[in-house]
């Protein structure tokens, strides 16, 4: 129902690649065909579907999680950042699995939630390497992969819909948005000049970001985790 064209010699082949992939990743055909459907259902045809299916399937065998499911996270990001191709699903996936190792999280929570956070981020323009060096910081520290990522969320909220208070402070402090902040500061330098300009009133800075999920974040991401966060969106680079 998904394809065009010569329909089958394209279920023929695609029988043959996910065969290929079973014999070669131990993942059951079935998990990969429901995956292969995923992947077109996601991105339509192209040159790049059997290449991401692969990465799908391996991130599966690696970490553990249904290959339709990393296909979602794949999805998400890539789409959220508007870059649909085989590298920059190549990209997710070492990002995803620098989160595991860094963080305290397993990729099928991340392959759950990172939704949560993604679409606000690619909008916001914030790099992929900075949010997920932010959910490797977070998690563990100021709550789970689910607690993290509502946490990021609310950040990226207030930011794009800012408060007065936030709005007043992104003016003052030059800038015509937050979005226009983050392209020029990144996330972190962007959290950092907020947390100056509060004159380190936590009461000032809840005002800006409003939601006491989001103020949790920046806390933890400007002050006793800051170094941690540098050090991590470093390892994503």
């Amino acid at each position: 129902t998904l394809l065009d064209e010569d329909v089958s010699k394209k279920i023929a082949q695609a029988g043959k690649e996910t065969k290929r992939l079973a014999i070669q990743t131990g993942i059951s055909t079935e998990q990969i065909n429901k995956g292969y459907y995923q992947v077109v259902s996601a991105f339509g045809e192209t040159s790049d579907s059997y290449d991401i299916l692969q990465k799908a399937t391996e991130n599966a065998r690696a970490g553990n999680v249904a290959v339709a499911d990393s296909v979602s996270i794949l999805s998400t990001v890539m789409k959220g950042y508007d870059s649909v191709n085989a590298e920059t699903a190549k990209k997710v996936s070492d990002l995803g699995f620098m989160t595991v190792k860094l963080g305290e999280t397993e990729f099928p929570a991340l392959a759950k939630n990172m939704g949560k956070v993604i679409p606000l981020a690619g909008a916001m323009s914030a790099e992929m390497e900075e949010v997920f060096g932010a959910m490797a910081t977070l998690t563990g520290v100021t709550g789970d992969t689910s607690v993290v990522s509502t946490q990021l969320r609310g950040v990226f909220s207030a930011l794009t819909k800012p408060t007065a208070q936030m709005e007043q402070t992104i003016k003052a402090l030059g800038y015509e948005s937050g979005k226009a902040m983050i392209e020029s500061e990144g996330l972190q330098g962007t959290l950092e000049m907020l947390r100056r300009a509060s004159g380190g009133s936590e009461q000032r800075l809840a005002q800006m970001f409003g939601r006491v999920e989001a103020l949790n974040a920046v806390l933890a991401l400007t002050g006793p985790q800051a170094e941690s966060f540098t050090e991590k969106t470093a390892a994503m680079y």
